[in-house]
């Protein structure tokens, strides 16, 4: 993630969302799901969320977290799913050492 994604997160206690409206995480956590697609500068974290917030992804190894307000939120609403909005961070933390994820 970025670093303004991650100062976002650390201030506010929710999950991000960025393009798509989605957030794509490792699950579980793993730095190297997603290494080789990090921009330079990006930050490694981890965090814990609800687990009824995640739901399958293509890429092997991850979930996603989709906004209420995104394509695949509203399909779920539609199908009876309560929405998520704000979904609250724990234990998030940015691990010295691999902070920077090349």
């Amino acid at each position: 993630m970025g670093q303004e994604a991650l100062s976002e997160m650390l201030s506010t206690g929710v999950v991000q969302y960025k393009r798509g409206d989605v957030s794509f995480v490792s699950n579980p956590a793993d730095i190297n799901v997603y290494q080789s697609q990090a921009k330079p500068g990006s930050v490694y974290a981890e965090y814990g969320v609800p687990t009824n917030s995640l739901h399958p992804a293509s890429y092997p190894a991850s979930s996603m977290i989709p906004a209420s307000y995104s394509a695949y939120g509203i399909r779920m609403a539609k199908l009876g799913c309560a929405p998520y909005d704000d979904v609250a961070v724990t234990k998030l933390e940015s691990l010295e050492g691999n902070e920077q994820v090349h």
